[in-house]
């Protein structure tokens, strides 16, 4: 590019001076002509006799002039061919400038482009960079809440089967019986009645030396034999009260011994004329059992 305009420019400074030149020879013509017709206007009218040999002279000035007008002729022509070579080469290289210019400019607006893309691309990187690590978080927490998840389940298991475990170590009892008595006499008039008894308990064994039991029953607080309401036609309320609740000590050690205390079933072999079957004693009972070695006899009864 460079070298393009410094031929340019040493052609336009060439250029120049021959058009001075051609100006100053021009000039110098023209001072000749006019120079030789002033001396053909003075010299005439003095020496009648040069006047003769002065027009052939002339003559060969004329076609002196002629020669060197038509030389010069030639020589602008062809320096005007070489100043439209000159043009033409100069308008080619201003193409050629032109051209390259504008595949700089579309090289540098594809580069600005490439460089515009590669930025997106840069910052699309860094955001699927930021998703990444966002997802990874994501993923860790999502991993800790599992991890703690199964952690809270396996302990909540544990309390379960503690809980079933302990659960395990109690029976719950109960019913709900409804019946009607019917007392037939003889003089009066029978009587019928509806009887509704409900009954709840739970018994269980507390540690390895321990058995305990709470039981509560529909009945008259002052009848301890019946745990049965009467239904009225009053509608009031039923009474409901302690019906058993005790503990028994029966150490691992020493398997033989029981010692029990509280509101409890009979705790020893009875009928109905020594103990009423809906009464529960109440007190403290201790019983100490062993096994024999003898053999066992049977008494034969004598006839």
């Amino acid at each position: 590019m460079h070298l393009y305009r410094a031929d340019l420019a040493r052609r336009k400074r060439a250029l120049a001076m021959r058009q001075t030149f051609r100006g100053l020879g021009i000039v110098t013509i023209a001072f000749a002509l006019s120079g030789s017709l002033l001396a053909q206007t003075t010299i005439a009218p003095k020496k009648r006799r040069a006047a003769s040999a002065a027009p052939a002279a002339s003559q060969q000035d004329v076609q002196a002039l002629r020669d060197t007008v038509q030389a010069q002729q030639r020589q602008i022509e062809a320096q005007n061919q070489q100043m439209q070579q000159l043009q033409s080469e100069l308008h080619q290289v201003l193409d050629a400038v032109q051209r390259s210019n504008a595949a700089a400019q579309e090289v540098q607006s594809r580069a600005e482009q490439a460089q515009t893309t590669a930025a997106q691309a840069q910052q699309s990187a860094a955001d699927a960079q930021h998703a990444a690590t966002e997802a990874n978080s994501a993923a860790n927490t999502a991993e800790s809440t599992s991890a703690l998840l199964q952690t809270q389940a396996k302990q909540d298991q544990k309390k379960l089967e503690a809980f079933q475990s302990v659960l395990g170590h109690f029976r719950f009892t109960g019913d709900i019986r409804v019946r009607g008595e019917n007392y037939a006499q003889s003089g009066t008039q029978d009587r019928n009645r509806a009887r509704v008894r409900v009954r709840l308990g739970i018994d269980g064994k507390l540690s390895e030396d321990f058995v305990g039991g709470l039981a509560i029953a529909t009945g008259s607080l002052g009848d301890p034999t019946t745990t049965n309401e009467t239904l009225t036609n009053a509608f009031d309320r039923k009474t409901i009260g302690l019906d058993r609740g005790f503990i028994t000590y029966n150490p691992a050690a020493a398997s033989w011994l029981s010692l029990t205390g509280g509101k409890f079933a009979y705790q020893w072999q009875r009928t109905s004329v020594t103990g009423d079957p809906d009464l529960n004693p109440e007190g403290f009972d201790q019983k100490i059992s062993f096994n024999t070695k003898a053999p066992t006899f049977w008494a034969r009864r004598r006839k």
